[in-house]
């Protein structure tokens, strides 16, 4: 419903008004000359300026005097600081100091940046230093983003099984495990190699033993493989 103009509060009816000034209404035949002439001589200026600009004398003559368009401008040639390649740049980015490195690669491999960001944070320690969240707040964020609620959701193609291993719960029953058995193997009794949370009763035949502490043992890679029947080795 329109706005309360001072039309409307006048007794004006929108709803009375006509859809169009033209309608069921055909133009004089003077007036449809004039639109036709005045297309026509549009059509004849468009296609004169490009003739004009595909000469290349033309644009020498009227592009080469100060404050030219950038594009017209030549080109430096410069050496990049950090690996030496040879590289075009317009003079205005040496003007304000830039163009030094061929890529955004080797600017962020330069000595030269990474001591004036060094400098930048010196004396201010990121503040997620020696941080993590807490598992109240991990499960809020894992449900927050969840399924469809996720920007990458493709109506639910991954299966059951998949999902499970990559939640929020089994990651946190993962961690459990590791620090009951204080992150050492339970068969070579080393520390320090990549652990994997192994399930003494099966995952799949057991559901309600898939997050129970004491249903997980932590074996190192190498003994998960060759001594379980994990990802198919018997």
């Amino acid at each position: 419903m329109p706005a309360k103009t001072p039309q409307v509060k006048a007794g004006f009816d929108y709803k009375i008004m006509p859809k169009g000034i033209y309608q069921h209404k055909s133009l004089l035949e003077e007036h449809k000359q004039k639109i036709s002439n005045a297309l026509k001589n549009n059509i004849k200026v468009i296609e004169a300026a490009k003739k004009r600009w595909s000469n290349s004398d033309y644009r020498k003559k009227n592009f080469t005097s100060k404050g030219k368009h950038w594009k017209l401008v030549n080109k430096i040639k410069k050496k990049c600081y950090y690996c030496g390649k040879r590289f075009e740049i317009y003079p205005s980015k040496e003007k304000f100091n830039q163009g030094k490195f061929c890529s955004v690669f080797c600017r962020a491999q330069s000595p030269e940046l990474k001591r004036q960001i060094s400098e930048l944070l010196k004396g201010k320690p990121s503040y997620w230093k020696g941080k993590k969240h807490s598992m109240e707040s991990r499960v809020k964020i894992s449900k927050a983003i969840r399924g469809k609620k996720h920007w990458n959701w493709k109506g639910g193609i991954e299966s059951q099984y998949k999902r499970i291993r990559k939640g929020v719960d089994f990651k946190i029953w993962r961690e459990k495990v590791f620090k009951q058995d204080n992150y050492v193997c339970w068969i070579c009794e080393e520390k320090g190699k990549k652990l994997h949370p192994h399930h003494l009763k099966k995952f799949s035949n057991y559901p309600k033993l898939r997050f129970d502490v004491k249903n997980g043992l932590s074996l190192c890679e190498f003994c998960h493989k060759t001594y379980t029947k994990f990802g198919g080795y018997s």
